[in-house]
């Protein structure tokens, strides 16, 4: 930091001269056109939809088109090779867990039930990275209001949520678990806690049991 100075034309412009920036807004042209065909090979996927896999293959086309583009002594060349390798990887790498179900599953993840009949799937939620809380907002952005509208819910290997619903609204008709957020709320506000909760618990065993009895049945 010796011989430092507070230099605005420094920070905003760099020590090059002002006619290397119209050479960096060519070479950003030039890879955005470039890795735009490119991307063409790969196939056309919404930013959201993507796997794992593909995520990591988006990051190493940004890196590899960053650098080229304002880095005066990194030719372009370098930039298309990388490109141009990392797209025929992904082809190869795609042939390849087509025929391979076990390579396909490591790379492109698993898809989990975590609803079945109007209840959360524990099971199938133990092995995800989403919480409940998670669970039911998914599915009030699928419309869904009651949990017991819902016959099975999966998360995808690109982390949406697949909702199936009940067609016959008859079948959970008396059922009503609200996922809105002031109902679970509510809910929670009123949950009992502690020795309250095992009280109820007790009582709605067998009201006449006496206490060991009760005790017994629950496990205590």
């Amino acid at each position: 930091m010796e011989n430092y100075t507070f230099d605005l034309q420094r920070i905003f412009i760099g020590a090059t001269p002002p006619i290397f920036l119209l050479e960096v807004m060519l070479r950003t042209t030039f890879l955005f056109i470039y890795t735009l065909a490119v991307l063409r090979l790969i196939g056309a996927r919404a930013a959201g939809q993507l796997s794992l896999f593909e995520l990591v293959i988006v990051v190493a086309l940004g890196s590899a088109v960053g650098d080229p583009m304002f880095y005066a002594d990194v030719p372009l060349i370098y930039g298309i090779m990388v490109i141009t390798i990392i797209v025929i990887l992904q082809r190869i790498v795609l042939i390849v867990t087509n025929r391979h179900r076990k390579l396909e599953q490591l790379l492109e993840g698993h898809t989990h039930r975590i609803v079945v009949d109007g209840q959360i799937d524990e099971n199938g939620l133990a092995h995800t990275t989403i919480s409940k809380q998670e669970v039911m907002m998914e599915l009030r952005q699928k419309g869904v209001e009651f949990l017991e509208q819902v016959r099975c819910a999966y998360l995808e290997s690109d982390g949406h949520v697949s909702v199936f619903l009940i067609s016959n609204a008859q079948q959970w008709a008396g059922q009503h678990t609200s996922i809105m957020p002031e109902d679970l709320a509510e809910r929670r506000a009123h949950q009992p806690q502690g020795a309250s909760a095992l009280k109820q618990r007790l009582c709605a065993i067998n009201p006449n049991l006496s206490a060991a009895n009760m005790l017994a049945q629950v496990g205590c």
